[in-house]
């Protein structure tokens, strides 16, 4: 396994094609606890290495249940944050929907958090405001976290530059969410 994360194979289409199924793999079995280390070490090993194919593999791992969220976790989302191909492809949905559940549930250091979704909305550009791109469906759960940053001290600021990131390209909900906060705040 070492050779195929390491890229010591000679053809590079069974190399993808085996690191696909190496990524599958780990995601596969990192709920297991006798797994979560080794699993989490290879997925880490394999972000460099990330193209599209691989980025759907390696975003199995969020598929299933999170409610453990421990430092192998954070090392994930780590990766991810580093990761370009990480951030633009594979089912992000899952991947989302964890950083919001770690957030929600003091699970997830907050600065984590905030850095992922920055490195998000830098892939993603002016593509969270255009209904026609599947980021825009993304623009909910952004403004949830950005909101949520913005209450606590350390990440107060951060979540402010999301929430303006997502008002300047016109994230759909964001006017909604302004005039929300307009109406509770006194005349």
């Amino acid at each position: 396994m070492r050779r195929v994360i390491a890229s010591e194979t000679g053809d590079e289409g069974k190399l993808a094609v085996m690191r696909r199924g190496v990524a599958f793999l780990a995601g596969h079995v990192w709920e297991k606890p006798e797994f979560r280390g080794a699993a989490t070490d290879v997925l880490v090993a394999l972000a460099p290495h990330a193209t599209a194919d691989l980025a759907v593999a390696w975003h199995s791992v969020f598929r299933g249940d999170h409610a453990i969220f421990d430092d192998y976790l954070s090392r994930l989302v780590e990766a991810v944050a580093a990761s370009e191909p990480l951030l633009s492809y594979g089912h992000i949905h899952f991947f989302v929907e964890t950083l919001k559940l770690g957030l929600a549930a003091n699970a997830l250091e907050p600065a984590l958090v905030c850095k992922t979704v920055m490195a998000m909305l830098n892939v993603a550009g002016e593509q969270v405001g255009d209904l026609q791109q599947a980021w825009s469906g993304f623009a909910k759960d952004f403004i949830d976290i950005a909101l949520t940053l913005q209450n606590i001290e350390e990440t107060r600021l951060d979540g402010l530059e999301i929430f303006e990131r997502l008002m300047a390209v016109g994230a759909y909900g964001v006017s909604g969410v302004l005039n929300e906060v307009d109406r509770k705040l006194p005349s």
